[in-house]
This record gives structure tokens, sequence and C-alpha cells, in this order.
């Protein structure tokens, strides 16, 4: 019998981490899109980081239906957080006039983020961003 599981964080009730997750307000709009096979990590780094930023949310799939809509939501320029020659540096913002990000995260390994691009061509279309030198 597996232990009863907190609805919010999907932890074990004993060790549900709600109580910590912050509520972060972004400019920036995050969608994390998760390969379905990362939901059974035992950390889901994702789905904390999605509940954590109040402008974030959390899509579970390989192929997305609805992407070229969501890609579309007036008031954001939306990018993919995905290496590539092509892809510049993600940077802060220059002025309050700056149309904000929608900034798309593929959740997985790598060869699993790049088979999100390769089923998702409208994804596999945007502009790249990675995050710099750390």
């Amino acid at each position: 019998m597996s232990r009863p599981r907190c609805e919010r964080c999907l932890r074990p009730l004993d060790h549900c981490l709600c109580p910590l997750i912050p509520s972060l307000d972004s400019r920036t709009r995050v969608v994390v899109l998760q390969h379905p096979s990362e939901t059974s990590h035992a950390l889901n780094t994702a789905r904390l980081a999605a509940l954590g930023l109040v402008n974030a949310e959390l899509r579970v799939g390989e192929v997305f239906d609805d992407l070229e809509r969501l890609l579309a939501t007036p008031g954001y320029r939306p990018v993919v957080l995905f290496p590539g020659d092509e892809a510049g540096v993600l940077r802060a913002y220059e002025g309050d006039d700056e149309l904000p990000l929608m900034l798309i995260v593929p959740d997985g390994t790598w060869r699993k983020a790049r088979k999100l691009l390769y089923l998702n061509p409208s994804l596999a279309a945007l502009p790249r961003v990675t995050l710099g030198e750390v």
C-alpha cells in the first residue's frame, strides 16, 4: 500500500514541502513542459519550481496539441530555454515597455528534451536562450 500523498506537491504527506514553497511573482511567464518519465522522480523539482512561481505552469506530456495557442498568448514573447549555436544568453529586462518573456522550459534528460522539441515543431521554431556562464 502506498503512503498518502500531498495533492499539491505530490510528496508523501510526512515529507510535504508545501509550507516551504515560496510564492514568487515574476514578470516572465514560465511554462515547464515535463516529459512524462520525469514525474516519477523523487524530488520532481519542475513541479516545485512551478508551484513557487506565481506566473508559472507545469504541463506533462510529449506532444502538446494546444502549444501554438499557448505560444500566441498576447503580451508575451515566447522563447525556449535550450542550448544551440544560435541561442542567446537570457538577460534582464531593459525597461518597463519591453514585452515580457514566456520562457518555455523542457524538463527531461537531454535526449528527452530534444525529443520534446522534435515532436513539437512550433517549440523547435522558437528563439533559443541559455542561462549563460555560472
